[in-house]
């Protein structure tokens, strides 16, 4: 259990009611998720005068230091926390008084002393109110309430993790190939950028066809020059055999800083990429 000291005690002191008639409101939620009350609610439920009620929480402390020998230090201090509330006063304007912020534990401590049919009835209600409050707590926090519902917890994050695992594993080749190209110096043809671009309905022939219309490739599909000097794409030959001899043919290749300035050019021209 953290210590009250370290509790964000900035909202419980600006808005703390004086008064609190509904149960849900004599236990409230610190920032760090801790069922509270404090001395000003305590007095209001049990009809006590707020400044009884710091006498006691004093006199709880005061045991504390008078008995260090036999008391717990650390234990107490995880209890109470003093901090301030403002008062309205009947003429007008506030007041600032001391208030103490409790946990279960300085609750139980602090009504022991208590008694009374009406002080046990308000004793039961406070503790149903702390239990609501952490039970609230504990559901917020996706805590298993349960055994049965720890094991549909592990049962739904292994769903989930194996989901994952399998999105990778199809996922992978796919990476591991724009990786490549994306890493390598070397270049790749027209219709395996097609593939790897993946822009709806543009295969090898269209894609050549986009490229010759945008004036980026000339009538036989080669690169103007100034797309070559800019790194772009680059030429190879090729040599074949047929009835009337070798013949030869040049092929355009591609690089990455292609690849990008072709998806820039596509993107701009209104073509969409199809997500994978």
């Amino acid at each position: 259990m953290r210590y009250l000291q370290s509790w964000n005690l900035t909202k419980q002191r600006n808005n703390c009611n004086l008064k609190s008639n509904n149960m849900q409101e004599i236990v409230f939620r610190s920032n760090d998720n801790q069922a509270l009350t404090t001395s000003v609610i305590v007095a209001e439920k049990f009809g006590k005068e707020h400044k009884h009620v710091l006498e006691t929480i004093r006199g709880i402390l005061c045991a504390k230091a008078d008995n260090s020998a036999f008391v717990d230090n650390q234990q107490l201090a995880k209890m109470f926390a003093l901090t301030e509330v403002e008062q309205p006063m009947p003429a007008g304007g506030v007041k600032k008084i001391p208030m103490y912020v409790m946990n279960r534990d300085g609750f139980t401590l602090l009504a022991m002393g208590f008694t009374g049919a009406k002080a046990l009835a308000f004793k039961l209600e406070y503790i149903n109110a702390f239990n609501a409050m952490e039970q609230q707590i504990r559901q917020s926090s996706g805590v298993p309430q349960s055994f049965a519902q720890a094991l549909l917890l592990a049962a739904k994050q292994q769903e989930q993790i194996e989901a994952q695992q399998k999105q990778l594993e199809m996922q992978k080749p796919k990476v591991e190939f724009f990786e490549a190209v994306a890493e390598s110096k070397t270049a790749i043809d027209i219709k395996a950028a097609a593939n790897t671009l993946h822009f709806k309905n543009i295969g090898r022939n269209k894609l050549f066809e986009i490229l010759r219309n945008a004036k980026i490739l000339m009538w036989n599909n080669l690169p103007y020059q100034k797309y070559v000097d800019c790194g772009y794409f680059r030429t190879i030959e090729q040599k074949y055999t047929t009835h009337d001899g070798v013949k030869i043919s040049i092929k355009t290749l591609v690089y990455q800083k292609g690849m990008d300035f072709i998806r820039r050019t596509l993107n701009n021209l209104g073509y969409k990429q199809v997500e994978q």
